[in-house]
């Protein structure tokens, strides 16, 4: 049976749109500051959170997309559809910047009475034009949009040398893993300049992309042939979740050192050689996070199978969300300013702080249930029209 008959017999994994989406949200919550609900979330739990998910469900939706693209159209089909992609990832960015700045100048200093608000967009607001301008060249990226200029870079650089390397050889993905993991070294024992900063702010891409790889080489993995010995497979499987559990409670034991100190008198910590949770081992995607999420991640595959009936949970709205996660992400980018704003200036009770999550969980809710209404209606006209 050739590749393409195989792509088309499989249906759509929805463990990638829900848990996308599950990320989103997460995503959305943790951004927004002073954000009482941010202490419940994923990463309070463990050492990495929702941006290592949403990087790997990246790479694994352009695995199981872009290696179907080649069947049909083969690498020059592949790349106009990822320079498409990444067209519409930076008209994204720019729009949730331009949101941002505009938002934020407009009244910095009317309702954002507060030094740390003024310290945090006094940039934006004492020159929003020029720094709308800074953003547009990737001089300057305002923190919450700023993960697209990642994405940017892993759809049109990344994602087309790794099926490249794919297609040269049988053995073509593990050499591409292989040269990831290698890149994926370098920061983890040397830090770049201000240069390179400049452009990747937030997330370094040398680091991230071996995250991304690890998506696309399972993506691949999915619209591959089915080959091996399952029984062995099997076993290795078990090993692997044994291990798995380890990291993922050893690391939750950790990420509470301090308390167990306190209450019970034992001391673990010396077993973190540094501060893992520091802002530059997030930057570098350091040994300890990307362990604790792949972790996590075979753990989550391997109890929830791809038909189990809470993927269909909330009437497909998680699926619908997930499915449109570039619009979502820049809608959530710009709550997230509005929702720190809110809760930063004011300091509301508890009551309007949830009161504000849940409208802004509603708002990307209803945001995709509109684009998947429009897109099922143009789809529907194009199909009428065909047929006339």
């Amino acid at each position: 049976m050739d590749k393409p008959a195989v792509a088309a017999q499989r249906s759509r994994d929805l463990r990638i749109d829900f848990f996308r989406c599950l990320a989103l949200y997460v995503i959305l919550i943790d951004h927004i500051g002073s954000n009482p609900l941010a202490w419940f979330t994923y990463h309070r739990f463990g050492f990495s959170d929702a941006a290592e998910a949403f990087v790997f469900l990246s790479g694994i939706s352009c695995g199981i997309a872009y290696f179907a693209v080649w069947d049909r159209r083969g690498f020059p089909g592949v790349v106009r559809s990822l320079a498409f992609r990444a067209a519409l990832i930076y008209a994204f960015y720019v729009l949730a910047n331009v949101a941002t700045i505009l938002l934020v100048s407009a009244g910095v200093h009317s309702f954002l009475p507060t030094d740390n608000l003024e310290k945090l967009f006094t940039a934006y607001s004492d020159h929003p034009f020029g720094a709308i301008q800074s953003a547009i060249l990737l001089v300057e990226q305002p923190p919450f949009p700023g993960i697209l200029v990642l994405y940017l870079a892993l759809t049109m650089i990344v994602a087309p040398a790794y099926l490249l390397a794919v297609r040269s050889s049988a053995l073509g993905s593990w050499l591409a893993l292989t040269i990831s993991a290698s890149v994926w070294l370098v920061p983890q024992f040397h830090h770049f300049g201000a240069s390179f900063h400049i452009i990747f702010p937030h997330f370094n891409l040398l680091a991230w992309q071996f995250l991304f790889c690890i998506g696309m080489f399972l993506g691949v993995k999915y619209r591959a042939p089915k080959t091996g010995d399952m029984e062995s497979e099997t076993a290795i499987r078990r090993v692997c979740l044994a291990l798995a559990w380890v990291v993922v409670i050893a690391s939750c034991a950790l990420r509470f050192s301090s308390f167990i100190r306190r209450n019970s008198g034992i001391d673990i910590g010396f077993l973190l050689p540094y501060d893992v949770l520091d802002d530059q081992y997030k930057y570098d995607l350091s040994l300890y996070r990307i362990l604790h999420f792949l972790s996590v991640m075979f753990i989550v595959v391997t109890y929830l199978k791809a038909d189990h009936p809470v993927l269909r949970w909330g009437w497909d709205v998680m699926i619908n969300t997930g499915k449109r996660s570039l619009e979502i992400f820049s809608l959530g980018a710009v709550l997230s300013v509005v929702g720190t704003v809110i809760f930063e200036a004011y300091e509301p009770i508890f009551a309007v702080k949830l009161a504000v999550n849940i409208a802004a969980v509603c708002l990307t809710a209803s945001a995709a249930k509109m684009l998947t209404y429009f897109e099922t209606r143009t789809s529907h006209q194009k199909v009428t029209m065909a047929s006339i």
